[in-house]
């Protein structure tokens, strides 16, 4: 299941109230970005703490709603996400949580252009953890790591993700990331490669319509070196 049916599978799972829903996810790269899908265009703010095993998969996420969009209260003690984890044989926590854009704080410009200009200083403004995030996560990792629990954070504003907190976790985090980007960089790399092999012999076989094909052969090969470099 991709990020995006999953973020769809937790929109339904999820109450309002607070509710624990078990799952399997492989790593912390993909239960961030399944998040991201879910907390995507929330007007609240939402909580959900996951808790993952000592090879980083994602067994059970805590979902709870917040009150309005600046908000949203755990509704679990850290004892409570201790005797969890340690329920579950779970060596990892992150707690993650989501800052929406409210439209409420979003100025009405004359042009489309102001009013995107303007979405993006919104969405640069929330991208980051607050004073009382910072300060929760202290409290949280102490106590958890006194239980031999790894602790991070994650703030996601927009489908952008900001994990801070045990470096295994983020290790595991970036990793991740990095070959699924070059996963997706190899399968663009090879439709390239096809295309341009189609048009190679659409020259040899059709030699008049070289000067039609000619121009999109260096388009395509433009587009590929850069989807190479940008991906490694």
């Amino acid at each position: 299941m991709n990020s995006q049916r999953l973020g769809d599978y937790f929109k339904k799972q999820a109450k309002p109230s607070g509710n624990y829903v078990n799952i399997e996810i492989d790593n912390v790269y993909e239960t961030l970005r399944a998040l991201a899908a879910f907390f995507y265009r929330k007007k609240h703010e939402w909580v959900a703490i996951c808790f993952l095993d000592a090879n980083f998969v994602c067994k059970s996420i805590w979902f709870n709603k917040g009150s309005d969009h600046t908000q949203a209260r755990l509704g679990l003690t850290v004892q409570d996400v201790g005797n969890r984890a340690e329920a579950l044989k779970c060596k990892y926590v992150i707690i993650a949580h989501n800052h929406p854009i409210s439209s409420f704080n979003m100025p009405r410009h004359s042009t489309r252009r102001e009013n995107i200009a303007a979405s993006y200083a919104q969405k640069e403004l929330q991208f980051g953890f607050s004073a009382t995030d910072r300060r929760t996560g202290e409290t949280w990792r102490a106590y958890l790591v006194s239980r031999n629990i790894g602790f991070a954070q994650a703030v996601i504003v927009a489908g952008d993700i900001l994990l801070e907190g045990n470096e295994e976790i983020i290790d595991n985090f970036r990793s991740n990331r990095l070959q699924l980007h070059k996963s997706d960089g190899n399968s663009y790399s090879m439709s390239i490669a096809a295309v341009l092999i189609a048009l190679l012999a659409g020259v040899f076989l059709f030699p008049r319509l070289s000067g039609y094909v000619l121009p999109f052969l260096v388009i395509i090969v433009v587009v590929f070196l850069i989807i190479h470099f940008a991906t490694y």
